[in-house]
């Protein structure tokens, strides 16, 4: 929850007025609990949504997550009730975990680096393009997988497919 990625989409989030929750997943950080490849971790965060919903009924929620998280996002999607919207950021398509083909009934949208050294882009753009709910995609061609030196052309490409713009 710590990682500048992360924060960075936070930040992104709070400058168009948005409210956003940073949690770690089981045995990330100090919480309880062993990394669970995926399953465990994708209960971790319904029970964050339910606390959300239960904090802020009816509110417009989008979920937003960074490299491993956003597999997690992504294969949640489907237990989320009142979802607005789904953002991927570096999304591992080419990790054993990461089930390509889900639904999303929602506005989505994947930022990848075009110099991402552990999940290649063309990969991405190609998973992107295939998908049948196509994402919004873009690709900030000098990053890595940790947007290092990237974080202000991050947060504005996220804020432009957050508000439905072009950046």
């Amino acid at each position: 929850m710590d990682n500048k990625v992360v924060f960075t989409l936070a930040k992104a989030m709070a400058e168009m007025g948005m409210t956003s929750v940073r949690f770690n997943f089981r045995g990330a950080g100090t919480s309880e609990g062993l990394h669970d490849e995926g399953r465990g971790e994708r209960e971790d965060l319904v029970a964050v949504w339910d606390w959300l919903r239960s904090q802020s009924p009816g509110a417009e929620i989008w979920l937003a997550g960074f490299s491993f998280g956003s597999a997690v996002a992504y294969h949640s999607t489907g237990g989320l009730p009142g979802l607005t919207g789904l953002l991927l950021i570096a999304p591992p398509v080419n990790m054993s975990y990461f089930q390509p083909q889900r639904r999303i009934s929602v506005p989505w949208g994947v930022v990848h680096g075009g110099q991402d050294q552990l999940i290649p882009e063309p990969g991405v753009r190609a998973w992107c393009g295939a998908h049948p709910d196509r994402p919004r995609y873009r690709m900030l061609a000098g990053a890595d997988h940790f947007f290092h030196g990237q974080l202000k052309a991050l947060r504005m490409t996220v804020r432009g497919l957050m508000e439905g713009g072009d950046a």
